[in-house]
């Protein structure tokens, strides 16, 4: 690859790179994922796009990338999807620098694309880097528990752990009679005698 007109940024040291290892490296405030294999190099877009979940905590399954959460899969060479080849991480351009021993970037490339795809993560707080404020409107079930927690520690919960009150109407506090749970599978709810 031609580099002379490119905007090197290191992100890695090649010598520790792992092989087929997805690595994490953060340029212009975009999360990437880089990934050896061989002598070559590869770095994509380093979330999943189906709910922004950090690549680098995925694995390498054949050609695959798969991300850690929900298993969404994408060629490392490429960041088309085998699965569905509509969906497609970006792929910035990469190369090693042996006499420094340096993985590269080009990091005017990746801060283009940052211009057009603004990234939602506040990492100046509390699990920013995690919080992608992007996919609000898809809600999972414990998404809220699990927030809830996340900011507030394990303290919410005393120390029997998680209970129906405590879970799902936000509050430790017992006082209440019952508490509904959600629905079933098959729709139906149920009451909960508080505890």
């Amino acid at each position: 690859m031609e580099t002379k007109d490119k905007e090197a940024h290191k992100v890695l040291q090649w010598s520790t790179l792992h092989d087929r290892t997805p690595t994490h490296a953060l340029v212009e405030n975009v999360d990437l994922v880089v990934v050896r294999n061989g002598d070559d190099v590869h770095a994509l877009y380093g979330r999943c796009l189906h709910r922004g979940a950090l690549l680098a905590d995925g694995h390498i399954d054949g050609d695959n990338l798969i991300c850690g959460v929900h298993q969404w899969d994408f060629q490392f060479a490429t960041g088309v999807s085998e699965y569905n080849n509509e969906e497609v991480l970006a792929k910035f351009d990469a190369w090693v620098d042996e006499t420094s021993d340096g993985v590269f970037v080009d990091a005017a490339q990746v801060r283009a694309w940052h211009d057009k795809n603004p990234q939602p993560y506040q990492r100046d707080q509390y699990l920013g880097q995690y919080a992608d404020s992007s996919h609000e409107e898809i809600e999972e079930s414990h998404n809220a528990y699990i927030q809830r927690l996340a900011r507030e520690g394990l303290s919410v919960v005393g120390h029997h752990g998680a209970s129906w009150p405590c879970f799902f109407n936000g509050s430790a506090d017992r006082g209440s009679a019952a508490v509904e749970r959600p629905a079933t599978s098959d729709g139906s709810t149920g009451k909960v005698p508080a505890a």
